[in-house]
């Protein structure tokens, strides 16, 4: 089976949901240089990432874990900055598939990826002195009882 690399233990926090990851291509990129037909074609395209910034996040190493040799085209510090040089067909990028599927001038090439998920969390429930200010609570307590209605909208 052609399996990505884990992105790896998810970050502190409450897990609300897994935010699904996939990999998408602009249109005429796509036309252009083919789309990939597994994981061990991802390194024969050009991408497009995050930049320095955002080094450290999951989908940055998984990325360079399954194409660590591919061009880089360009850099943007959020997933949408992402999403628009993909749109621009500039190369493949790693969104979230809440960002990609919604970009009707992106296609989903893989995935969801196997290993790209990541959860989606409300930070400061781990973090007890937040927990018990009251405004804190309040605001988990309406989540945990929001979350069924908002678990589409977190992953995609």
């Amino acid at each position: 089976m052609d399996r990505p690399p884990s992105l790896g233990a998810p970050a502190l926090g409450r897990k609300i949901a897994d935010s699904l990851w996939a990999v998408y291509g602009g249109r005429d990129y796509l036309a252009q240089h083919g789309s990939p037909h597994g994981m061990r074609e991802l390194a024969q395209h050009a991408w497009v990432g995050f930049d320095e910034t955002v080094a450290s996040h999951r989908a940055t190493q998984w990325r360079r874990q399954v194409a660590p040799v591919a061009r880089k085209m360009a850099k943007s510090g959020s997933g949408l900055g992402t999403a628009h040089f993909a749109k621009a067909n500039l190369g493949l990028a790693a969104l979230p598939t809440t960002i990609g599927d919604a970009e009707p001038d992106l296609v989903r090439v893989l995935g969801p990826v196997a290993g790209g998920r990541i959860d989606a969390q409300l930070a400061p429930a781990d973090h007890a002195p937040a927990r018990r200010t009251p405004r804190v609570s309040a605001f988990l307590k309406f989540m945990v009882q929001e979350v069924q209605a908002l678990r589409p909208m977190l992953t995609g």
